[in-house]
């Protein structure tokens, strides 16, 4: 059966992270489909920073959408990454419900909020998961789904339908880029799927990140900037970046 495109962008862009090179005649195979649809794809993920064509196929393009692993992740901007999670734990008050999304961040988040009291954590990631999960004062919710190793975390149909469902005070997420233009984009369609509506269940929606993911654009958007309420960086961030987001209707924690 012939995949969906959104699937096959996807798909092009794991085979670029594990082997920097594509060819047509081996995609079209694969996928099941024509040259014509393939060479398509590729035109549109070129003109989405996602690669570079090249006769016959494609090569890898670094400066945009491609994840690092979550071992690699977890060792870059340590210390801002800290300070960012401390901070947003200041944020939750004891008997809250929250989402806490994947991502190294996010795991500092979890590291400072074991002393809350009648806290409901909600969360796809399983190191979040393995941080809380022998606190008496904090339920956690694992939401199930189809495992992405890079991540750490959880996604998928079955997944999305029970955060449909759900209303929480709070939500943290990481992201991969955002913009004042783009908003949060991931570099994974079915995480950028989940991150949304992990996003849309909060009263308020916040976004931990460190610098470097600001003025990034991953592959698929998640939220406009309109629709987050907070965006908690370290000091990395640009003055001008900043006002962007600002006059977005973003408040800006820097710490």
């Amino acid at each position: 059966m012939e995949l969906l495109k959104e699937e096959r962008y996807t798909k092009i862009v794991d085979l670029l992270k594990d082997q920097r090179r594509v060819r047509v005649s081996e995609l079209a195979e694969l996928f099941n489909t024509t040259g014509v649809t393939i060479r398509r794809d590729l035109r549109k993920l070129e003109q989405e920073g996602m690669l570079h064509r090249t006769y016959g196929g494609a090569v890898s393009n670094d400066k945009v959408g491609f994840e690092f692993s979550f071992r690699e992740k977890i060792s870059r901007y340590m210390e801002e990454k800290k300070r960012i999670g401390e901070y947003a734990a200041n944020l939750i008050e004891d008997g809250d419900t929250v989402i806490i999304g994947s991502g190294t961040t996010c795991l500092h988040l979890a590291k400072s909020i074991k002393n809350k009291k009648s806290l409901t954590v909600v969360t796809n990631a399983l190191d979040i998961i393995s941080e809380l999960h022998s606190y008496k004062n904090i339920s956690v919710i694992l939401l199930g789904g189809v495992y992405l190793p890079d991540s750490f975390s959880l996604v998928g149909p079955m997944l999305t339908k029970i955060i449909g469902e759900l209303h929480v005070d709070k939500s943290f997420l990481g992201t991969d880029g955002i913009s004042p233009s783009m908003g949060t984009t991931s570099a994974d369609v079915r995480a950028a799927e989940v991150n949304r509506l992990m996003l849309q269940a909060a009263k308020e929606r916040i976004i931990v990140t460190d610098h470097s993911k600001v003025g990034k654009v991953s592959f698929a958007s998640v939220l406009p900037v309109k629709e987050i309420n907070k965006l908690i960086v370290d000091t990395g961030i640009r003055e001008e970046d900043k006002m962007a987001f600002e006059e977005k209707g973003v408040e800006v924690i820097v710490v």
